[in-house]
């Protein structure tokens, strides 16, 4: 790859996300290394409309069904609902909304709360106030046979690891359990809402990525213009022998 051409990349992503790849590759192949940083972003932007979709239908299921049970929609200002942990970020949304001289909704509240607020109620500790009590509501279509607290928790908190992973611009290409973690925001999608689930699955292209990746990256018009560009940047089809990490680890596993 032209150097150039590198140089003028590395200053904008940086040469220390960069270097993160040549560890993970095991190579200081200039070329190699940012296709697999535009591979990178395409598996990030395929989760992207999945992982917005499971966040909404997950917090707004929690919601409705805590203010159905409750009769408020100010469920979590209950005296000794919360914990201290969560008290605390219901204020910081509070204030911030606040601050903004919005008017204090609880719409926007629950809105303002982070994902990590909503994967904080899957511990154990809220056994007695929620899963006990609410899980069928919250999960509508989830079979009675995996109506387990403990197994949600699991499979959405190694979501949450992923999903901030993906939305702080880090390497999720190499992650042995990313097809499993695929399945598994669809079927929470699927356990919440059916017509969602149809919807989200219809655009889903995290398969068609994984399993063309070659393709994909080795004819994305951006890197055909910086060749036009920079006129000694070289494009060598015979490197394909080496983009090989993905490939091998997605030919091994079941992406469906």
């Amino acid at each position: 790859m032209n150097e150039k051409l590198y140089e003028q990349l590395e200053l904008s992503i940086s040469k220390t996300r960069l270097d993160e790849y040549s560890k993970i590759l095991k190579t200081q192949d200039k070329k190699i290394i940012f296709t697999y940083y535009i591979l990178n972003s395409e598996i990030a932007k395929s989760l992207y409309i999945p992982l917005q979709n499971l966040e909404v239908a997950l917090r707004n299921s929690i919601h409705n069904t805590l203010t159905a049970y409750y009769k408020t929609e100010h469920w979590y200002d209950n005296d000794n609902f919360l914990l201290p942990n969560e008290l605390k970020k219901i204020s910081e949304a509070k204030n911030k909304i606040t601050r903004a001289k919005k008017e204090l909704t609880a719409d926007r509240v629950i809105s303002e709360l982070s994902f990590g607020f909503w994967t904080s109620l899957f511990s154990k500790t809220y056994d007695q106030r929620i899963w006990n009590k609410h899980t069928k509501q919250i999960f509508p279509n989830m079979p009675k046979k995996d109506r387990n607290r403990r197994v949600l928790s699991s499979k959405i908190n190694t979501i949450r690891y992923f999903r901030n992973r993906i939305f702080h611009f880090e390497q999720i290409f190499d992650k042995q359990n990313l097809p499993q973690v695929h399945k598994d925001i669809f079927e929470i999608i699927k356990w919440l809402n059916l017509s969602l689930y149809e919807i989200t699955s219809e655009l889903d292209e995290f398969n068609l990525v994984v399993r063309n990746e070659k393709d994909r990256i080795l004819k994305l018009e951006l890197i055909k213009k910086m060749g036009a560009y920079f006129s000694t940047f070289s494009y060598n089809s015979q490197d394909n022998n080496q983009l090989n990490l993905t490939s091998n680890f997605y030919s091994n596993h079941d992406v469906n």
